[in-house]
């Protein structure tokens, strides 16, 4: 019995040592992303594709996004740039701007302005 509880507590010790991997760097940030917007209790869920274009600058991307919660957009224009971490989406009537940074092209993390509002973004790349 003792052996059963040594070799219990030496597996539980291992299996809690074991370091966590890191997802490893996507090549591009060109993929679908999920993330959200969140503060003071409300929030928008955004999901968008984003394609490197590189043009007219190095890094630059564009896609389409949606955006569900308090608000709703359909279609929404996404732009922006891997190198500087900007980001920005309309619909044609409403601008968000984003500042933030890329890290290893899977995770973003920035602050959202609309208006005179604020609020911090994360989102995460879910594959290509």
């Amino acid at each position: 019995m003792k052996r059963i509880l040594a070799l219990t507590a030496l597996f539980g010790l291992l299996v809690s040592c074991t370091p966590r991997l890191a997802a490893p760097p996507a090549a591009s940030v060109t993929g679908y992303w999920k993330g959200s917007i969140s503060k003071y209790g409300l929030s928008v869920d955004i999901s968008t594709r984003l394609q490197v274009t590189d043009s007219p600058a190095s890094g630059d991307f564009t896609g389409k996004g949606t955006l569900r919660g308090v608000i709703a957009v359909d279609d929404a224009v996404v732009t922006g740039n891997v190198k500087t971490g900007s980001l920005i989406a309309t619909d044609g009537t409403n601008t968000v701007t984003c500042a933030g940074a890329f890290k290893n092209n899977n995770e973003y993390n920035g602050t959202c302005t609309f208006q005179s509002y604020s609020a911090p973004l994360y989102m995460s790349r879910q594959g290509d």
